[in-house]
């Protein structure tokens, strides 16, 4: 293990501790209540939004070089101010203070603080409007005393750089004596008696272009800040956390993990160059910079995301396997400290899962092939996305075409937002009027995706061999419940790099779940005009809504939609799914979508291993109104007579054996169903030509009648194009028997869809062929 933490997927540089001499630096505080440097220095009228704190304290020759309002943070379930936070000079509101970056928890009051210490008075500002309210000011200045007493400090501060990401560890002070953890509960405990005992201590991680002293500790910038145990993965097996043995992070590919009482901090630099760091120790804000740990060499940094870290490795035995698939495999975990834009606030570390198979494929598998994990190269990639409860390495149902050489990508949800995103105001002192909603979940997805892409070539040499290629042609999204909402969502709305998805039981117009509407709230918001997507106009209730997303994007070309949903899913909620499904069909999206009831346990029709090679370079056919469908209903719900009388009729066939439960439709419509169950069609024979688009279509063997009618559009087209009001023909042949069973002509609409109307299929396989009317 030590060998391997030498290896080159990192640039990992060790610096010699800097104890740097003592100096007159400090910083102050200066509060609304008993507390701090300076007790009752700060006063605001709540109603006039009037403030002003005596900064008589500061001695007069001091040289101010930060001053922050730090503002007070909103709870994680509860709804913001709508009103941009506004705090400005007094009499000065066109120069309203701004939001200190990357952590967004306090105004830049410097400008101000300096002005009136210069003028020998008290710092005057007008709040109009905040999330929560302000909590205190805190100057650091040169040329005066901490007050505070005790201050602890670190020693050994190291950085390391990689791609973009510097992260910065050193040893806290011991406080206590760190006992055997044996489970994540008894560090939860033993966490929260600390902090009893040693309430307000954080650490702060400072930055500069030169090497960092009291003396030049003016010229630094605080860019970050964490508390104690930021070793400690605490998400890693989520909500098995407490049952589970402790994990510690490691900073460096395959690495030790680092040990107890360590410091670990992630700061993705706004520019490249030289850079030096020190981290202080700060009480309740307070801060002693004479107790300064400073790196005594600059760490050179670029600009950009920073990289995963292979945290371990798992070989799960062959026979046994993982995740209902056999053979042999291996599972990497990675970190990522992830930062904007995959997170609202920076040194958040999330885990990642990636399942390789390591036993190539042979031309012919025996045995029960379908249940095993082959390698092929390059390989199809599946991001897979957990249900509520579940984690990185469960939940999502099953690997998902592992029998095909798929590879698996999985990662922690956090937050909770549905695999979508949430308000960048979320763990921040932002109000909901400070910014939008935004995609941070799909984008840190999509960045470890692009990420993986390139770990055949730039993996550790320890487990590059492991990594295939990707073909990021063949990317699908998978999952069931939380997952089965997120899965679509990815491939309607990014159909240009998410060929298909699948996914059972899933929330689709998130505003009509009867269950968990409140849990889009906590990362939405409620809906209102002032909550936005970035485009400053679009609402977050209407984006990640699947049924308003295809409606109004009528051309975008999406993935394969698999997906079902159970009528007696009342958390989930029938009426969404149905609108779902029926705006499949009214937009004409490729789809396989079924309904039943087995309530939240309603699966697809398709299972684990789905045996068409859908690409995102290829097109694809969207069935619609197929002949051999079922009647989806209208979502009307029956009436309760209506339900009573069927209760006892299904009660009495239980009591005659003639039926295993009772199980009441709510809704209109069969009970059970699907639109397009029977129809499949090749991906090796597609032409799709300037002048020609031809595709076999396969009624299958199994389906319950012998012919069937179907309107076809040809979607996602490569270099056929059907532009509004042209004309084109077409036939549709038996291939068996060589017989021409229809030809006709038609014309694109007005959104440049061209749909071949109820066309007739024989069992078997058809050829539809279109060409441009001449």
């Amino acid at each position: 293990m030590r060998a391997l933490a030498r290896l080159a997927g990192a640039v990992f540089v060790v610096f010699s501790v800097a104890r740097v001499a003592p100096g007159g630096a400090c910083t102050a505080t200066f509060t609304g209540d008993k507390t701090g440097t300076f007790p009752e220095a700060l006063n605001l009228d709540r109603r006039s939004g009037a403030l002003t704190v005596d900064l008589s304290g500061i001695p007069k020759d001091a040289a101010v070089f930060r001053a922050e309002l730090v503002l007070r943070l909103v709870g994680p379930h509860t709804q913001r101010s709508l009103a941009p936070t506004k705090v400005h000079p007094e009499g000065e509101a066109e120069k309203p203070l701004k939001f200190v970056v990357p952590r967004f928890v306090s105004l830049d009051a410097l400008d101000a603080v300096q002005a009136a210490h210069k003028a020998g008075k008290p710092l005057a500002l007008r709040v109009v409007s905040t999330a929560a309210g302000v909590s205190h000011l805190e100057v650091s200045y040169v040329g005066g005393k901490q007050k505070a007493e005790g201050i602890p400090a670190v020693t050994n501060v190291k950085a390391s750089h990689r791609k973009g990401q510097t992260l910065i560890t050193f040893t806290e002070p011991k406080l206590e004596a760190f006992p055997e953890f044996k489970t994540g509960a008894d560090v939860r405990a033993f966490a929260a008696d600390f902090a009893k005992k040693h309430p307000g201590l954080a650490f702060r991680i400072w930055r500069s272009a030169e090497k960092i002293t009291p003396d030049t500790i003016a010229r630094a910038r605080l860019v970050g800040e964490c508390g104690f145990f930021s070793c400690w993965n605490a998400t890693y097996h989520q909500e098995e956390t407490a049952r589970k043995p402790p994990v510690l992070y490691r900073v460096s590919d395959l690495g030790e993990p680092l040990a107890w009482g360590t410091g670990v901090y992630a700061h993705n630099p706004a520019e490249a160059g030289g850079a030096f760091y020190a981290v202080s120790v700060a009480l309740n804000g307070e801060e002693d910079f004479s107790q300064l740990s400073a790196t005594a060499e600059p760490v050179q940094e670029v600009v950009g995301q920073g990289e995963p870290i292979l945290q371990w490795m798992e070989n799960p035995d062959p026979k046994d396997g993982w995740m209902y698939r056999r053979g042999k495999m291996a599972r990497l975990i990675y970190t990522r400290w992830e930062a904007w834009p995959h997170s609202s606030v920076p040194n958040n570390p999330i885990d990642y899962l990636v399942v390789l198979p390591i036993e190539p494929k042979p031309e012919k598998p025996g045995g029960e092939a379908e249940y095993n994990s082959w390698r092929v190269d390059p390989a199809p990639v599946g991001l897979h996305l957990h249900c509520w409860g579940g984690s990185l390495n469960g939940g999502y149902g099953w690997w998902y075409n592992a029998h095909r050489g798929a590879v698996l990508i999985a990662s922690n949800q956090i937050p909770y937002d549905w695999w979508t995103g949430y308000h960048e105001a979320l763990r921040t002192a932002k109000s909901f009027g400070d910014g939008h909603v935004r995609p941070f979940t799909m984008n840190r997805m999509f960045g470890f995706l692009d990420w993986a892409a390139k770990q055949h070539a730039e993996a550790p040499e320890a487990v590059r061999p492991l990594w295939p290629r990707l073909d990021l042609t063949r990317v699908f999204t998978a999952g069931n419940s939380m997952g089965a909402s997120g899965a679509p969502m990815y491939a309607i709305r990014h159909g240009d790099r998410i060929a298909w998805a699948i996914g059972w039981v899933g929330v689709h117009v998130p505003e009509l779940s009867p269950g968990f509407k409140g849990s889009y709230e906590n990362s939405y918001g409620k809906r209102d005009p002032a909550i936005t997507m970035p485009d400053g106009k679009t609402s977050p209730w209407d984006h990640f809504s699947d049924v308003w997303w295809m409606k109004h994007n009528p051309k975008a070309e999406t993935g394969l939609i698999i997906a079902s949903n159970g009528k007696n899913d009342g958390g989930i909620g029938w009426p969404q799914a149905h609108q779902f499904a029926r705006t499949l069909q009214e937009t004409r999206r490729p789809h396989i979508y079924n309904w039943g009831l087995s309530g939240h346990g309603t699966r697809t029709i398709i299972g684990a291993n789905f045996d068409q090679d859908v690409r995102t370079d290829q097109s694809l056919p969207a069935f619609t109104n197929c002949s051999l469908d079922g009647n989806i209903g209208t979502a009307t719900p029956k009436l309760k007579d209506q339900i009573e009388a069927e209760r006892k009729q299904q009660q009495d066939e239980v009591a005659d054996k003639k039926r295993r439960e009772v199980i009441i439709d709510p809704y209109d419509g069969d009970p059970t169903g699907a639109y397009n169950a029977w129809l499949r069609w090749r991906t090796d024979d597609i032409v799709d030509t300037a002048d020609a688009w031809e595709l076999t279509v396969i009624l299958l063997d199994k389906a319950p009648k012998d012919t069937c009618t179907v309107d076809l559009t040809p979607r996602r087209l490569q270099k056929f194009r059907t532009p509004s009001g042209a004309k084109f023909a077409y036939t549709v042949t038996d291939v068996k028997g060589g017989n021409e069973l229809a030809k006709g002509t038609a014309t694109a609409d007005e959104h440049d869809l061209l749909t071949l109307k109820q066309i007739p299929l024989v069992k078997g396989e058809n050829r539809v062929k279109v060409l441009p009317s001449r």
